[in-house]
């Protein structure tokens, strides 16, 4: 495991930051304010045509996880085919995904996301 984690460290260190832009502080308080109300769930879907170190700048910047967090769950996406990003209410996820979704293309990338309803015996 260790291997792995110091592998993604090295691969994703010097990456750049694509000009992704974080959430604007009206998203910002949208997500705040939604995650009380937490009931889908935000899922990053695998493809091959974006760049994973693309997805690891994307969750690095737009939902301020470390570095190394950001490259094990951009791994889980492209091993298992989908991971879960977030949780929030339905309307702030569709707004959230679509706001990614335009970014990677305004960058020119492709990025899908899918949404799910949690299940009531799902912890949040």
């Amino acid at each position: 495991m260790n291997k792995i984690l110091n592998w993604l460290h090295d691969k994703f260190l010097g990456a750049t930051d694509y000009g992704i832009v974080r959430f604007s502080v009206i998203m910002e308080f949208k997500i705040q304010e939604g995650m009380q109300g937490a009931d889908h769930a935000l899922f990053f879907l695998n493809n091959d045509l974006t760049p994973m170190d693309y997805v690891v700048e994307l969750l690095r910047v737009k939902f301020q996880m470390k570095r190394d967090r950001a490259a094990l769950l951009m791994m889980e996406v492209h091993e298992n085919g989908s991971a879960e990003v977030m949780r929030n209410s339905l309307e702030v996820l569709e707004e959230v995904a679509e706001h990614l979704r335009q970014e990677a293309i305004r960058l020119g990338y492709m990025l899908d996301c899918k949404i799910h309803k949690l299940d009531d015996n799902i912890g949040s």
